[in-house]
């Protein structure tokens, strides 16, 4: 007789299958440049679908070949650029979770205004639980953290901090 997933069936199968991918691309280094050339694109037009803009993998692609956007929402691809370019520029929420949460709120913003911001103390609580012992639970938390401290003003912000909580 099979018995329903539990949620924490489901998050530890999660745990251990992103544990195992872990460790098939530490032991190869091209795949695992592969994996992450191919899985930011997808990340990124995923994100930007958070926020009811439907694109394309081709047309951020696209985009990228041609150094313009064309024939698509330009102002989507030109967003999902910059979560692109997030996702690979290099950072340590564990070192300066006030500066790795400022830039992604610089990210979220889009060039509006700033608005008034969460106070230090508030930018460092969104990381401190990440400590490694179960990285996606740890990462949920503090995706769920931000998303309440700012209200939830933008799910693609809380998608970022969900990947540097890992």
């Amino acid at each position: 007789m099979e018995t329903a997933a539990t949620a924490f069936d489901l998050l530890l199968s999660a745990e251990i299958g992103a544990a195992r991918l872990e460790g098939l691309l530490r032991a190869d280094a091209v795949l695992a440049a592969q994996w992450r050339a191919e899985a930011v694109v997808a990340e990124a037009v995923a994100s930007i679908g958070l926020e009811d803009v439907r694109l394309a993998e081709g047309d951020l692609l696209a985009r990228i070949a041609d150094s313009r956007a064309q024939g698509v929402d330009a102002p989507a691809v030109e967003d999902a650029l910059a979560v692109l370019r997030f996702l690979r520029a290099p950072g340590d929420p564990l070192a300066d979770p006030v500066g790795e949460l400022e830039r992604i709120d610089r990210l979220a913003r889009r060039d509006q205004p700033a608005e008034e911001g969460l106070s230090a103390d508030d930018l460092r609580s969104v990381f401190a639980g990440c400590i490694g012992r179960a990285p996606l639970l740890e990462a949920l938390r503090a995706s769920a953290l931000y998303g309440a401290l700012t209200l939830r003003r933008s799910p693609v912000a809380e998608r970022m901090v969900f990947r540097r909580g890992r």
